[in-house]
């Protein structure tokens, strides 16, 4: 092999290597998001294109501020809630004439993690361990179109179109 093959064979390798530790961190993510939950059963995670699909899906249907935080100031429909009242949050959407039965998708404000899609239900009664990966969590909902985002300042807001 002369200079030029033998860069050209190293470069390639390098991109083997490299790629082989994006999947073993993809998957190492995969199986975080998987681990929060106390039904793992009911629980998909989406590939990168999927949860690209849904972050888009959110970031268009919900007014967003530049801080990545919901402009809550242009939504009509919305409810604050504190830590203590996590318990009301289905009621709350039912009452409000939201099904809950529906699935839902948990999107982390991490970027570098895909979505989980799940049942609501599932969503909190894992929500102690859902909230230590990080702060600044949605539960979205496809239709009937719902958001609900846990903002690291302890506030829970809940969102409807």
């Amino acid at each position: 092999m002369n200079k030029e093959e033998r860069k050209k064979r190293l470069e390639e390798i390098i991109q083997i290597r490299q790629e082989k530790q994006k999947e073993q961190e993809d998957e190492r993510k995969r199986k975080e998001i998987i681990d929060l939950f106390v039904n793992k059963n009911e629980v998909e995670i989406l590939d990168a294109y999927e949860t690209n699909i849904i972050k888009k899906e959110i970031s268009e249907s919900f007014p967003f501020a530049f801080w990545s935080r919901i402009n809550w100031d242009e939504m009509h429909n919305k409810i604050d809630l504190g830590l203590n009242e996590i318990k009301n949050i289905e009621s709350i959407l039912s009452n409000n004439g939201l099904d809950i039965s529906k699935p839902v998708y948990l999107r982390l404000a991490y970027d570098q993690y895909p979505c989980a899609k799940t049942n609501l239900r599932n969503i909190l009664n894992s929500l102690d361990e859902v909230m230590s990966i990080g702060v600044d969590q949605y539960v979205y909902c496809r239709s009937p179109k719902y958001i609900i985002e846990f903002f690291h300042d302890d506030i829970i807001t809940i969102g409807w179109y």
